[in-house]
């Protein structure tokens, strides 16, 4: 048996001179398996911790807009952060109908998130089914990015093709992402609705008084240079 020290027993008549090595060597036959046992447990146990620590990096990975599944297409992320305001051909694997030449008075933009499929017919049923608002045309579009897996893709390209109102960007639907979300939101209004009098950028978890809204509209004195909003002071 070769121990951790490197004494190997039995290979020398004499007992060592070490009194601690000669513990070692002489010990019951028990005392060195219990230890052996031990070793083996210890090397199981940081083998563990070790396959944890790279599962955890490679979820990470997983959400890094360079390393998204192939088959979401080529060319996400970082190169796409400078051109969301004027998106390419490519920018949006899904993406709803550009507006046509009767284009809607308020284009509102709610941000979502790809598991959100409940919220989304939630506001469908609500406020976002509405097609006219205080005597004005409406057309609501929501916003996600990319899915961690296919099957959740899969579930959004069919509510796409049943509903026509969703657009998807190419990054990865992240909290930290939030921002890419919001420029892509603008990108596809200025390229695909350009012609929308008023651009509203809400949330799948608000409810929106539409009506109310258009009145507040109607009245102000400068739409063309109006930018509406609530700063929250922390």
């Amino acid at each position: 048996m070769l121990l951790a020290g490197g004494l190997k027993c039995g290979a020398h008549k004499d007992p060592p001179a070490d009194p601690a090595a000669a513990h070692d060597c002489y010990a019951p036959r028990w005392k060195r398996s219990r230890c052996s046992s031990t070793q083996i447990l210890f090397g199981l146990l940081c083998g563990l911790a070790t396959l944890l620590v790279l599962s955890f990096l490679a979820s990470l990975r997983r959400e890094d807009p360079l390393s998204l599944d192939p088959r979401m297409g080529s060319g996400v992320g970082e190169q796409y952060t400078d051109t969301l305001l004027q998106p390419p051909p490519n920018a949006f694997p899904l993406s709803p109908s550009p507006c046509a030449l009767n284009a809607p008075w308020l284009l509102v933009l709610v941000a979502s998130a790809p598991g959100h499929a409940a919220r989304r017919a939630g506001v469908r049923r609500s406020w976002g089914g509405a097609r006219v608002a205080g005597g004005h045309s409406v057309h609501t579009v929501f916003t996600v990015g990319l899915p961690g897996d296919v099957a959740q893709q899969a579930a959004l390209e069919r509510e796409a093709a049943e509903h026509g109102d969703l657009l998807q960007a190419r990054f990865a639907d992240t909290y930290t992402n939030l921002t890419l979300k919001t420029l892509a939101m603008l990108g596809w209004a200025t390229t695909r609705c350009p012609t929308a009098r008023f651009l509203l950028k809400t949330d799948d978890d608000v409810f929106l008084n539409l009506p109310a809204l258009a009145r507040h509209l109607e009245q102000l004195a400068s739409p063309l240079a109006a930018y509406l909003g609530y700063v929250y002071s922390h």
